[in-house]
């Protein structure tokens, strides 16, 4: 016998033995679903109490005996059965084939409703069953119109759906949806805006605002009602419930609302909240509704990798002014970017004047010129191609630059902005910290030197030598270790200075302290310099940490008076921004702790790029040949240099070495070498002596500190100021 016959033959006795099986064991079947199933709804409209006629057929097998079988019937999600729905059930509230079901007989459970079958029914093969439940049963239709349908079974029979019946209700409009940071995996700040229907008008401590989220997103057991507001109130104590199954949030409108209809509504969520973003990036939708407006409208937003703590300083931020706009932010953890071919996007908030045209002259990224700039008025967009020459790599900070030529002009009216931005590896556009624009009357401060929200308990200060307008200045930071985590070596502190400020390109470490000590790493990107904590002590909850940042190193103040921001985070709380306003004006007196430095004065050396004319205090200095820059470092004639700092020069032609002596110290340089003598040490130059048009050129910083001058580069100006 072949193998296909052996199958067929296995295939029927298995057949068979099943019939068999079926026909000797008694109660054996396979169970079959309702027919038929149908039910009428009155009245249809949301949250009312309602009457359910419901009626079915059950299979051929699903005869029914009274007194022992069940029926359950499942009711959609929303529909609110009570609490005590056994306890109080009347008589004749439910009625199955014309008989009144006892309390007894009832077992309710959320949604779903348990019913044995009074003695009186039974119910042969293909039979039908009737079943009414009455209003006095207190059954609430849900509160969200659309179509619903019931589900329904018996202890015989498996589940069946009923037609579909429509709740019938108005709906708000104009849902607009924004979170904050909509970013994978990240609490989020949420805010709804939306218009009532005509008959939508709201009653405080009465109706309610319904938010269904979409199942990725993660909502917490509960939230606090000072997490939520509508129109600008805090919902009270207990306003807030969370349904997890459902992923509704009900917020209770607080008292003191007054909401129409036809009026616009806005509910935001704090981040407190502990709303969390989906795992994974994509678009998902969020639908809402209210007790009035009970037909819900969704909305959908995007989430996507996302960059992390933008903060915005404009200068000036008078309203309507034209600005130079600092933007700063740090990369996420896989958001590198590409140097001339990834984008930076930017979206300023409403009233902001973006020109369609943006010269890339006026757009740096950490100090490099924009590869390309792409700009609309309308949308009030900027696209910002990153330029070549630099590296952005993950959790990696950038400064964006906008000019004052660039056009930018402030809102017409004052107030707090915030503007968005994204990147082509981090997708997911986020709200930048809020910036002040500064209406006709100006808020002062009482002496004029500083500001901020939390002066009082010292959380962060910064402290000028300076505050006239134009003046070189040495800054102190000052602030409590817990106000940005809990540090220790190798942490980060960046700290972003305003617009306007005059940044030195270039700064040495050893410039900088943190608490006396020489900081163990620094870097300058745009506005900002990152700050790597030294080692040697302990940093700990509630030590104050001081970072002091040297006269001779160029910082200036803007060249016009105004209120300025300050702003500091830490690399172990990224997203803990704080600010401190400095007011800079000429009526300001400098601070006496350190005087504000006065270069260029008298007795300064300065080095114009470019230019054959030097000075040595106000003396003149005529060069054969101009400063210029090699490898983004500053070199000027050797005799000139000497001279002005009374040193000792000398070129030996013949083994091409340049002697430089001053004091007790001697520099041998090896023309086109970067190892250079100092005494009897080697030690390795940024960049080496040169021959220039026959001249013999050295570093300017290299050499001056190596005698204790303060080297400066002013990048406006482009001139190296040396001070003895």
């Amino acid at each position: 016998m072949n193998l296909a016959k052996r199958a067929g033959l296995l295939v029927r006795g298995g057949l068979l033995a099943a019939a068999l099986l079926v026909w000797l064991v008694p109660g054996f079947a396979v169970a079959a679903d309702l027919k038929n199933a149908a039910v009428e709804v009155s009245p249809k409209k949301t949250g009312a109490v309602a009457q359910y006629t419901l009626g079915f057929y059950v299979s051929g097998s699903g005869a029914l005996t009274g007194g022992r079988d069940e029926i359950t019937i499942y009711f959609p999600e929303g529909t609110v059965i009570p609490a005590a729905f056994s306890r109080d059930l009347r008589a004749d509230s439910i009625i199955i084939n014309g008989y009144s079901v006892d309390s007894r007989y009832v077992y309710a459970s959320e949604e779903r409703l348990i019913v044995t079958l009074p003695p009186e029914v039974n119910v042969r093969g293909y039979g039908y069953v009737g079943v009414i439940i009455a209003q006095s049963t207190g059954i609430e239709l849900p509160r969200k119109a659309g179509n619903h349908y019931l589900e329904v079974e018996t202890t015989r029979d498996g589940r069946a759906s009923t037609n579909s019946f429509t709740i019938e209700g108005s709906s708000i409009s104009r849902l607009d949806l924004t979170a904050s940071p909509a970013a994978v995996d990240q609490f989020a700040a949420f805010e709804f805006s939306f218009r009532t229907g005509s008959a939508g008008a709201l009653v405080p401590e009465e109706d309610a605002i319904y938010i269904e989220f979409d199942s990725e997103i993660s909502l917490p057991r509960s939230i606090a009602g000072g997490d939520v507001e509508v129109d600008g109130i805090k919902v009270q104590p207990g306003g807030v419930t969370v349904e997890e199954k459902t992923k509704t949030v009900k917020i209770v409108v607080p008292p003191e609302t007054k909401i129409g209809g036809r009026n616009t509504v806005e509910v935001k969520f704090d981040s407190r909240a502990g709303i969390r973003n989906p795992r994974k990036a994509g678009t998902y939708r969020v639908n809402v509704y209210t007790s009035k407006d009970s037909e819900s409208v969704g909305e959908s937003y995007r989430v996507g990798m996302y960059l992390l703590s933008p903060v915005v300083s404009v200068s000036p931020n008078q309203a309507g002014e034209k600005s130079q706009y600092s933007i700063g932010f740090t990369t996420s953890a896989n958001g590198s970017l590409q140097a001339g071919k990834d984008y930076l996007y930017l979206e300023f908030p409403s009233d902001t004047y973006i020109s369609n045209g943006i010269s890339t002259s006026y757009v740096t990224v950490n100090g490099f010129k924009a590869q390309a700039v792409d700009s609309s008025r309308s949308k009030r967009t900027v696209t910002i191609k990153v330029p070549y020459g630099i590296t952005i790599g993950d959790a990696t900070y950038v400064s964006i630059v906008f000019k004052a030529e660039a056009g930018i002009k402030n809102p017409d009216k004052g107030g707090e902005y915030r503007l968005e931005v994204s990147t082509s590896a981090d997708s997911s556009m986020v709200k930048s910290k809020a910036y002040t624009v500064v209406g006709k009357k100006e808020d002062e401060t009482s002496d004029g030197t500083g500001s901020s929200a939390e002066d009082e308990d010292e959380k962060l200060k910064v402290v000028l030598s300076a505050y006239g307008t134009g003046k070189y200045a040495s800054v102190k930071v000052s602030f409590q270790a817990d106000a940005f985590g809990t540090l220790s070596r190798g942490d980060k502190i960046y700290f972003l200075f305003p617009s306007n400020f005059t940044v030195p390109g270039s700064i040495k470490p050893e410039e900088v302290k943190v608490n006396g000590l020489i900081t163990e790493g620094l870097e300058r990107m745009g506005q900002a310099l990152v700050v790597t904590l030294p080692g040697g002590f302990d940093l700990v909850n509630k030590e104050k940490i001081e970072i002091s940042i040297n006269p001779g190193v160029g910082i200036k103040t803007p060249a016009q008076e105004g209120v300025y921001s300050f702003f500091l985070y830490s690399s172990r709380e990224i997203n803990k921004i704080t600010d401190y306003k400095v007011k800079i004006s000429n009526n300001v007196q400098d601070t006496e702790e350190e005087p504000g430095d006065k270069m260029p004065a008298e007795g300064n050396i300065v080095f114009k790029i470019g230019s054959k004319t030097a000075y040595h205090g106000k003396k003149v200095i005529n060069l054969d040949v101009s400063p210029t820059i090699i490898k983004d470092f500053t070199v000027v004639p050797l005799r000139a240099l000497g001279d002005a700092l009374g040193a000792e020069t000398a070129y030996d032609g013949a083994t091409r070495t340049v002697t430089v002596k001053y004091a007790q110290k001697v520099l041998v340089f090896y023309i086109d070498s970067n190892l250079v003598k100092v005494n009897d040490s080697w030690v390795v130059a940024d960049i080496p002596a040169t021959l220039l048009n026959n001249r013999v050129m050295i570093p300017a910083r290299f050499v001056s500190q190596s005698f204790g001058a303060a080297v400066v580069w002013n990048e406006e100006a482009r001139e190296v100021i040396i001070t003895k």
